[in-house]
């Protein structure tokens, strides 16, 4: 996972991370400005991390709020989404560069017909001088 902190990780370092009664631990592998990716643990929902409630106090003990089919659901829904939200990216910035590319390639266009039109004139004359 990527997490962005004012105090940027060092790749190494560990993190215990804590959401409600979530905990993800895990190690740091990447670093880019205040950006840092975190190998984990354990496979982690990301939808139970983000939606969990925040606690007032730290947790007394740990509790099983999933039973593994329930878990393994889950996350087979989660990949599917991951997998299509990745196709999705792609498919943007497919069409983000061919919409760049196209725009490019008018630009071009355009500049060539109006330098065309602008030495249409003096070639005219040149010819016509040197017909004569």
């Amino acid at each position: 996972m990527m997490i962005a902190c004012d105090d940027p990780l060092a790749p190494g370092e560990y993190l215990d991370l804590r959401r409600g009664r979530q905990v993800v631990i895990g190690r740091v592998v990447w670093r880019r400005d205040r950006f840092s990716g975190v190998r984990t643990q354990d496979v982690i929902s990301a939808d139970a991390l983000v939606n969990e409630p925040r606690l007032e106090a730290r947790p007394t003990g740990t509790r099983r709020s999933e039973d593994r089919s329930t878990l393994r659901h889950t996350m087979a829904g989660e990949i599917d989404a991951a997998r299509r939200m990745e196709r999705s990216r792609s498919l943007s910035q497919a069409m983000q560069f061919g919409a760049l590319g196209l725009f490019g390639l008018v630009a071009a266009a355009t500049i060539a017909i109006q330098v065309g039109h602008m030495l249409a004139a003096p070639a005219a004359q040149i010819t016509q001088a040197l017909s004569r």
